[in-house]
């Protein structure tokens, strides 16, 4: 019972702070919305590390999120062969041109 419990809050705690970061996406600020990707990049980097983790964050997203998520793994996907330059562009890109 105990352990529902805490993972009940734990629950709560994502969507708390999943809900920030849809709120910061939604405000159309350039640093609220930066530091948002920042955020979903350094999540998605720790989510490859952990099993199963990956499928488990979308769950908390709202729409705005949902699809910056999905767009943040596709352009890992698809420059996971070019430089570190050409990604950084990309992600520039993503953060500046909504």
């Amino acid at each position: 019972m105990l352990d529902g419990a805490l993972r009940d809050q734990s629950e709560q705690r994502l969507r708390l702070a999943f809900q920030q970061i849809e709120d910061m996406l939604a405000s159309g600020r350039g640093e609220c919305r930066s530091s948002a990707i920042e955020f979903l990049e350094k999540l998605q980097d720790s989510a490859t590390w952990l099993p199963q983790t990956d499928d488990l964050y979308p769950d908390f997203m709202g729409p705005h999120t949902r699809s910056l998520w999905s767009a943040l793994h596709a352009i890992r996907s698809d420059l996971s062969e070019c430089s570190v330059l050409e990604a950084e562009v990309a992600m520039w890109r993503l953060v500046h041109h909504p």
